[in-house]
């Protein structure tokens, strides 16, 4: 018996079929690809990656759960700036890696269909068409498409903190720009696809979808506007009105350098974050060459192109009243402000200014200051030997920067003075009185008028901070000038200056309030804790507040302790008493 068991042990043992399994690394391999996927073979309810051969039979009965919970995601390095985590680590998005890989950038890698083609790596290939973004809000870049190589950002000469000129610069939509390039013209310098030929400025195909209209106008020869002389004292300077001309590439002609570029002006016209028109107007100018270029010596040209370059963007309906943000201020935008021009109505022409240094360097020219950006500009002033006339002057020239008396709140305010959109302006300007009594010497010159601005984030929405302002100073700031005159009444020039200031008020988180703090009352009435309402626990007004079980229960325990203390209150006032006279006198009061 025993040897047949043993017999059929071998023979299964014999018969049965090995196979083996190899484990993958699960450090190389994702051995879980779908997390929800929880039965083999079945097909799991709202699980979206299950796999299994029926699974469009059960299509119609389970629903997918989009998302990470369905298993519906895709593998996401933590590290991208574009990745969405669940739980952000604290370095996030402080250093994160920003990952581009798109033909704007004007290098992109373009796969060829044949492995072994020589061209399947391709840096340089044009761009056959490009669909650009018509949405754009303030700040925004505003893009170009361009024929062929190029990045498609457009860009415009700015001038630099430096004073140097930037000819990369980009171009930012509801951002004016205005700036100025000097250029020592040359030979070498004055020909075709150069910054002097208009074909560097006009060579877009469209912006923002939109064509370019191009204009030229032509003005006259070594036209003082664009062309600074180094001619010394009692040279002439000549302007001319430019006239309307055609395109012509910059040519060298008899010493002149004919046809470069002196101006080019860009005009936006845009309506609700579209661009609906681009006008461009170039001026052409003829200038004569200079003998010593910047690069071969230290030598003052004779004559240097001062280009002119500005860019602005204009409203498309003419009814429409220019705003700052929607609802709080943006920004970069201007600050609105405006004068009180009857009991319900204001006149927004008249607005808060800073000065902004035209060509010439004298006052005169004034911007709107930009909500959110602290600015310190001047201009040159020509003074006189009498200090009143100087003082006055130059105060009457300060005062045309704050004729406006109130300021938007927010950057779409109304254009009533009922409407709560506009805060005062609070104004330290006073008329003073000096004596000067020394010669050359003024006091009181109010060299710098000061703008300051409080603002604070007073709400949200959709996401976006409502930036109002809560209030507006402006003031003077005077200084003793000591002037240097000449045997005439004209005097040395001097720099008067204004000052814009934004104050953030930040948000100021309030304690919240106790209990005790909550119920507190000062007076004395209902306050047990008083000795005037020592004996409020007995009196009926104290159980209003609650029911009848619990002001049965705090009567009772408020009772019986003041049973209690009224005991021993009066045991304690009996026991230093003398009792053998208290014994006395209860046996004369008392039949014992």
């Amino acid at each position: 018996m025993r040897s047949q068991l043993l017999l059929l042990i071998f023979v299964a043992e014999s018969q049965r079929v090995y196979t083996q399994t190899t484990d993958v690394n699960p450090a190389f391999v994702n051995i879980a690809p779908c997390s929800c996927d929880l039965t083999l073979n079945q097909l799991d309810n709202n699980c979206c990656c299950d796999e299994v051969d029926n699974a469009s039979a059960y299509s119609s009965i389970f629903n997918c759960i989009p998302g990470t919970y369905g298993g519906d995601f895709t593998i996401q390095y933590d590290a991208m700036c574009s990745a969405a985590l669940d739980f952000t680590p604290d370095w996030f998005p402080l250093l994160c890696v920003q990952f581009l890989n798109s033909p704007s950038l004007g290098l992109f890698f373009y796969p060829s269909a044949t492995s072994g083609s020589a061209d399947a790596n391709s840096y340089d290939r044009g761009i056959s068409s490009l669909t650009v973004s018509n949405s754009l809000q303030a700040g925004d870049t505003v893009y170009a498409q361009y024929t062929g190589f190029h990045d498609n950002v457009l860009r415009f000469p700015q001038a630099s903190g430096s004073g140097n000129c930037l000819r990369q610069s980009p171009i930012r939509y509801l951002y004016d720009v205005s700036s100025s390039c000097d250029v020592a013209v040359d030979s070498t310098l004055c020909t075709s696809a150069s910054i002097l030929d208009a074909n560097y400025y006009t060579g877009m195909e469209s912006v923002a979808n939109q064509n370019p209209n191009v204009s030229y106008m032509c003005a006259g020869s070594d036209d003082s506007i664009y062309v600074k002389r180094n001619t010394g004292i009692g040279g002439t300077e000549t302007s001319t009105a430019a006239t309307t001309c055609s395109y012509s590439a910059p040519q060298v002609s008899a010493g002149v350098c004919q046809n470069a570029v002196g101006g080019v002006s860009y005009a936006f016209t845009w309506d609700a974050g579209n661009i609906t028109q681009f006008d461009i107007v170039v001026t052409l100018v003829d200038i004569t060459l200079t003998n010593t270029t910047a690069s071969s010596s230290a030598t003052v040209p004779d004559y240097v192109l001062a280009q002119q370059f500005t860019a602005s963007f204009v409203t498309d309906s003419t009814n429409a009243t220019a705003l700052s943000g929607f609802p709080g201020y943006e920004f970069g935008l201007p600050v609105i402000s405006s004068n009180a021009s009857s009991a319900t109505a204001v006149d927004r022409t008249v607005q808060l200014l800073a000065w902004s240094s035209g060509t010439s360097g004298e006052c005169g020219a004034t911007e709107t200051p930009k909500f959110g950006f602290d600015q310190m500009s001047g201009c040159a002033v020509t003074t006189s030997s009498d200090c009143a006339t100087t003082r006055a002057a130059v105060e009457n020239l300060q005062l045309q920067l704050l004729q406006a008396d109130r300021v938007a709140r927010f950057g779409n305010p109304g254009d009533t003075n009922s409407d709560g959109d506009w805060v005062d302006v609070v104004s330290s300007v006073t008329n003073e009185t000096y004596s000067d009594t020394t010669p050359g010497r003024c006091e009181g010159i109010p060299s710098t008028a000061v703008l300051e601005f409080l603002w604070a984030k007073t709400g949200e929405t959709n996401g976006t901070d409502i930036r109002e302002i809560v209030s507006a100073y402006v003031s003077f700031e005077r200084e003793t000038w000591v002037l240097r005159c000449s045997s005439g009444s004209t005097c040395d020039s001097r720099n008067i200056y204004s000052v814009v200031r934004f104050t953030e008020i930040p948000a100021q988180q309030s304690t919240p309030l106790t209990s005790y703090e909550i119920n507190r009352d000062d007076t004395c009435t209902k306050d047990a804790t008083c000795w005037p309402e020592l004996l409020l626990p007995l009196r009926p007004e104290f159980y209003y507040l609650y029911n009848e079980t619990v002001a049965f229960e705090l009567r009772s325990y408020n009772y019986a302790w003041a049973i209690f203390v009224t005991f021993f209150s009066v045991a304690a006032a009996l026991i230093p008493a003398h009792w053998s006279t208290i014994g006395k006198y209860l046996q004369q009061v008392l039949p014992i």
